[in-house]
């Protein structure tokens, strides 16, 4: 009798065990990561995601580098940017609202609904972001969301929806994605940080020096000529009241008219903008 409540266990304990073996080669053929190499499995789960119209690969990226390996450096940057990668290779092609759903870390989840609202031009999608208390990457909320439909879409309308920091910036965006430097103006005159980078990066975005007088800030104007040098001669740098412009302006100018001569006003001799390199750089 004791005999057979031995075998009687142990029978179990086999069945047990061809079922778990059953079970994990199930698993297996479903996840062709996890049965390679574990120092690789990382960039396996990338590849795979972002091949794939499937965006559970990409969830598992963190998770598996962790539990299989215990490497402490899956926590660090790299692996979150590895992850953010993989998901923007897939929702690049890939617009479904329930692969947001489905994702449980809420970083990630809520970067999904920012990044899928934009193609979809569906603003409701930002009212899906939740606060998160964490503060680490990937961060997205509900204003850079909103932003990111206007700018894909080239809808300025949509900034007005924002807070007065989010709307400077919005505008700037859709400025710089397409070459419209008339939203700078629409850039509030209390962010003058804001609207002045978008005069300067349209300046040089559309070739047009003129823009620069537009920045009210004196030495930022005269930077900001100085770095889109397009005149036949040195004039405008002599009318440049700041060293560090009027260093920028000859610079340019002597390479833009090749001539060597221009080089000669330039004080700064440490910079990659020197008199020195200003000459090597019209003699090579």
């Amino acid at each position: 009798m004791k005999y057979k409540k031995i075998l009687k266990y142990f029978l179990i304990l086999i069945l047990i065990i061809l079922s778990i073996v059953f079970v994990y080669k199930i698993f297996l053929n479903n996840d062709p990561c996890i049965s390679g190499r574990f120092e690789y499995i990382d960039e396996c789960y990338f590849n795979y995601g972002t091949s794939l119209t499937e965006i559970k690969p990409c969830n598992k990226i963190k998770e598996y580098c962790y539990k299989l390996t215990f490497k402490t450096d899956c926590v660090t940057g790299s692996d979150t940017m590895n992850k953010i990668e993989c998901y923007d290779g897939f929702l690049k092609e890939n617009h479904n609202l329930k692969n947001c759903q489905d994702i449980k870390d809420l970083s990630f989840r809520n970067y999904c609904y920012s990044k899928i609202a934009a193609p979809l031009y569906d603003i409701s999608i930002c009212q899906s972001i939740e606060n998160s208390i964490e503060n680490r990457l990937p961060m997205a909320t509900y204003d850079e969301c909103i932003q990111n439909v206007a700018v894909y879409n080239n809808n300025e309308a949509l900034c007005q929806k924002l807070n007065p920091f989010w709307e400077a910036h919005c505008y700037e965006k859709i400025a710089q994605e397409n070459i419209r430097p008339e939203l700078c103006d629409k850039i509030d005159d209390s962010f003058l940080d804001e609207k002045r980078s978008c005069f300067m990066s349209l300046a040089h975005l559309s070739n047009n020096s003129n823009l620069c007088q537009k920045i009210k800030s004196n030495s930022s104007k005269e930077w900001c000529i100085a770095k889109n040098f397009k005149h036949v001669d040195d004039t405008e740098c002599r009318k440049m009241n700041w060293e560090g412009s009027k260093n920028q302006c000859y610079f340019h100018a002597a390479q833009r008219l090749q001539n060597i001569s221009l080089c000669t006003p330039i004080t700064d001799e440490t910079s990659t903008t020197s008199r020195k390199s200003c000459i090597w750089q019209i003699i090579e």
